[in-house]
């Protein structure tokens, strides 16, 4: 057993909240099966980002004018709710939240997650569960792709903004002159499969 107390832990500062790892990769205490620290949000560290990463729970250890804002994206977080110590909240996989304060408002937590590793996903992370996430996929019709899938994935990150776009060339841009036969266009998926 290994006894640890929290004003031995070294203070990672990071925008927005003060963490100090007790438990996992890199932690104290190692563990290769679940992450455990403190954090802290107040003006010491300055204002939190929405963010989002594995699930997780969080055990609120003391509060003042401290609050918790989520919701489906970045963009679109509820009204504050006003936390105070005693309280859980069990924050689902990928949801957006973000902790904020009043004046001299503090919030300051204990985290748990179920894991060490992919806590803060990649991209190719949330590409390969956007692709098998059968509640998003049962909306798209046809071939996942073209115009049906962009939303989606916005939606999925929690984009809500306008960005720029990459322009990706369409096989049925600049066909040939003269009705002249590419190679192969005649095996690829039209714009969408026809329902049953």
């Amino acid at each position: 057993m290994e006894i640890i107390a929290r004003r031995e832990l070294q203070e990672n500062r990071l925008p927005g909240r003060i963490i100090q790892k007790a438990v996992g990769k890199d932690a104290r205490s190692r563990s290769g099966r679940m992450t455990m620290g403190f954090g802290r949000y107040s003006k010491e560290s300055g204002p939190m980002e929405p963010h989002q990463h594995a699930e997780e729970i969080c055990y609120i250890i003391d509060a003042r004018k401290g609050y918790i804002r989520y919701g489906d994206g970045k963009q679109k977080l509820g009204e504050r709710m006003a936390l105070e110590a005693g309280m859980i909240l069990h924050v689902p996989e990928l949801e957006w939240h973000v902790f904020e304060y009043d004046g001299d408002g503090f919030v300051d937590i204990i985290f748990f997650y179920g894991q060490v590793d992919n806590i803060r996903p990649t991209i190719a992370d949330l590409v390969n569960r956007l692709c098998t996430n059968p509640v998003l996929l049962q909306n798209l019709r046809g071939a996942p792709g073209g115009h049906d899938l962009k939303p989606q994935i916005h939606k999925f990150f929690g984009y809500h903004d306008d960005r720029p776009l990459v322009p990706v060339h369409d096989a049925d841009e600049n066909l040939p002159a003269r009705g002249e036969h590419l190679p192969g266009t005649d095996l690829r998926l039209g714009e969408s499969l026809a329902e049953v």
